[in-house]
């Protein structure tokens, strides 16, 4: 077989026997080993400059760039990657919606189509997308020493909180006085089950036990007197009085 190029060429000497077609066998003809000699530059030549294209097509270990996409069917590592960075101009994908990417200089991680995790780089702010919508945003101011802040207020937790300390929405007991500025209740105010103010309809009461009550009617702008279940007596805003039974004054003229 003739030796065309260094990729014919054997490892065994004595299966050398020619150059190109020119004999460089035992006892060839002298006037032929220059011709050998200039075949074997020429391979050589052919050879080098055919492994410096495939050399320059490969990423180097250090430093190298890719110019385009990078698909394979599967890529892993056998322990941590500790050499350098990687540095892409495109994301880097796991499949066509799971990768990460940068978007306007802000970093994306990417789950699918509607959901992905944003950090604004300038604001210094993290976004969480859940079904195409802002479900959450944490900045700088938010993320203290304090823990997690809301509107600047601490969100509770088991380092600032004590249960008990606090009451429920519902079904509550005080044990001290309650003070504020302004409060409204959706339901009755009460001392005891039976002494209480409240609401019947629109308009107030205050309720002393389960047969005796003083309610006032806001549209007749009149009190109401209720003693023992039986409405004894009512006054309006005109002064007059109106009683069930007898008026006895102990002095004085009524």
């Amino acid at each position: 077989m003739a030796k065309n190029a260094v990729s014919d060429w054997s490892t065994t000497d004595s299966l050398n026997t020619d150059v190109g077609g020119t004999n460089i066998a035992e006892g060839c003809a002298p006037g032929g080993i220059n011709d050998a000699i200039r075949k074997v530059m020429s391979q050589i030549a052919t050879w080098y400059a055919s492994i410096t294209t495939t050399v320059a097509g490969l990423m180097p270990k250090s430093g190298g760039a890719f110019t385009g996409g990078i698909t394979g069917t599967t890529a892993g590592f056998s322990g941590a990657v500790t050499t350098g960075a990687l540095t892409a101009s495109g994301g880097i994908k796991r499949d066509a919606q799971f990768y990460m990417d940068i978007g306007a200089s802000n970093a994306i991680l990417n789950w699918d189509t509607n959901d992905s995790f944003y950090f604004d780089r300038t604001a210094n702010a993290a976004s969480v997308l859940i079904g195409g919508a802002v479900v959450a945003t944490i900045d700088a101011s938010k993320i203290n020493a304090n823990g997690l802040q809301v509107s600047g207020n601490n969100v509770w937790h088991a380092g600032n909180l004590t249960p008990s300390n606090y009451a429920l929405l519902s079904g509550a007991a005080f044990t001290g006085g309650i003070t504020g500025t302004t409060a409204t209740f959706s339901g009755a105010i009460k001392r005891d089950a039976n002494l209480y103010i409240d609401l019947s309809g629109s308009n107030p009461v205050l309720n002393f036990d389960s047969n005796d009550w003083i309610s006032y009617d806001r549209t007749a702008n009149k009190y109401y007197f209720n003693i023992g279940g039986t409405a004894v007596a009512s006054i309006d805003a005109s002064g007059n009085l109106k009683v069930l039974g007898n008026i006895t004054a102990s002095a004085g003229t009524v």
